[in-house]
């Protein structure tokens, strides 16, 4: 691709324009392969650059563009385009259409300046389902947004900052389509041609427009990461925070809490030379606290690591043991709250069968007859009282053995006593002496 010029590093492309002789048409200029003249030649500095700069050349430069593909890809043709011509630039403004240099990339004139300025704010389309980038015909010449800018911030003083780097070409705020109409955004979009010897990753990622740093974003040049503090990445595509993440989700309890607020994630552009000797002496001072509290430092280190070695290590069966104790203890529950349902139950029985039966008897039985009937009422609900308990005890004891069999416990123990034994080994532990140190 040909980058400032038809003498470049990538292809050595040599301009004739004022060779009439092999032009017919003297206002039209061609670009010839190389010339083995031109290592003789010498460098004249009016001529540094891609073209001479007459008004034909300006004019060329400034309506033309370049269709990348990806590395890689061949086998386009010219009709390919004819769907993207169609809806985004008309057969009529088209003036120049043909493969550049290599099958993956496309140069393409067009008939006015505001023709190819839509097609680079687009940037990307898609071309015979291929992925196709729109760039400018020269490297220097760069778009791309202003993040983090207050709506305050004029114009101006943008392009002022902006024109240390080169020519600022357009500057506006990006626009965004709702329902009630277009709604201008804190984004600014800008344009830039750069310096002679400059290249976009001269351009910084950080500038600061009356106080406020903002966030520069150039179409074509890797970002910054927000995470690492390094770049040539985005955060969604940062490693190391991708390991952190994963690192957290497997294991929240691990993740050190956060003790200090969130601070800056790069460091402040200084606006005068000043800012770096204060700097230096912040850095002086905080080595100097540093040092004085190293001795304090060390020494709590040292404790906390007694502390650890001398103190008694948890079992690792102490959650389950937990676990054990509090599904006895709630088998243990069950059996309480069952029988004390069931005595009720059969209490309310016994109570209904005497109000309602023994008066009836009483008016044309005899006293002997009665007793009888009601022995009998006692007997019967007795015996269902006792039928009760033990199918109660039955259940229970059949859990109590899914229990034992599931956590490998002693099978012979009741169930009382299993609960005894946790219990006491809970207490044992609670009952563990601290080890302290003197100071």
């Amino acid at each position: 691709m040909a980058d400032n010029g038809a003498c470049c590093s990538g292809s050595n492309l040599v301009v004739d324009v004022n060779n009439e002789e092999d032009n017919e048409d003297p206002g039209e200029f061609e670009i010839s392969h190389w010339n083995e003249d031109a290592e003789d030649e010498e460098t004249n500095d009016s001529n540094i650059g891609a073209f001479s700069q007459d008004a034909d050349t300006i004019s060329y430069m400034d309506t033309s563009l370049f269709l990348e593909f990806p590395k890689f890809s061949k086998g386009f043709k010219a009709s390919d385009f004819n769907e993207f011509v169609q809806k985004y630039v008309g057969e009529e403004n088209v003036v120049r259409l043909e493969n550049w240099g290599h099958p993956n990339v496309w140069l393409m004139q067009v008939e006015n300046e505001e023709i190819r300025e839509n097609l680079l704010r687009m940037w990307k389309t898609k071309i015979k389902s291929k992925t196709c980038w729109i760039k400018p015909y020269y490297e220097y010449e760069l778009r791309g947004f202003l993040h983090w800018l207050p709506h305050f911030v004029s114009d101006d003083d943008v392009k002022t900052q902006l024109a240390q780097f080169g020519d600022v070409i357009l500057l506006e705020n990006e626009t965004h389509e709702y329902w009630n109409g277009q709604i201008m955004s804190d984004v600014r979009y800008f344009g830039l041609r750069l310096k002679d010897g400059m290249v976009k990753n001269d351009l910084p990622h950080f500038l600061k427009f009356d106080g406020y740093r903002t966030l520069v974003i150039v179409r074509g040049r890797q970002p910054a990461c927000f995470h690492c503090r390094e770049f040539g990445h985005s955060k969604r595509d940062c490693k190391r925070y991708k390991e952190r993440l994963d690192k957290y989700c497997k294991n929240p309890e691990t993740s050190r809490p956060r003790t200090k607020p969130r601070g800056r994630r790069h460091k402040p552009v200084s606006d005068n030379e000043n800012d770096d000797e204060g700097n230096k002496h912040q850095d002086k001072a905080k080595s100097n606290s540093a040092s004085t509290n190293l001795a304090q430092k060390d020494a709590k280190h040292v404790k906390s690591c007694l502390k650890r070695t001398c103190s008694l290590k948890k079992p690792a069966d102490d959650k389950k043991s937990k676990e054990i104790l509090a599904i006895l203890r709630s088998l243990k529950e069950w059996e309480e709250c069952t029988v004390e349902m069931m005595e009720q139950v059969l209490s309310n029985i016994e109570t209904n069968l005497m109000h309602s039966i023994l008066p009836k008897i009483t008016e044309t039985e005899d006293e002997s007859s009665v007793l009888l009937i009601e022995t009998m009422i006692k007997t019967s609900v007795n015996q269902m009282k006792q039928i009760t308990i033990s199918m109660i005890k039955q259940t229970l004891n059949n859990l109590r053995n899914i229990v034992v069999k599931h956590f490998g416990l002693d099978s012979n123990e009741p169930l009382e006593k299993l609960i005894s034994n946790f219990e006491a080994t809970k207490e044992e532990k609670s009952r563990q002496k601290e080890v302290r140190f003197v100071e």
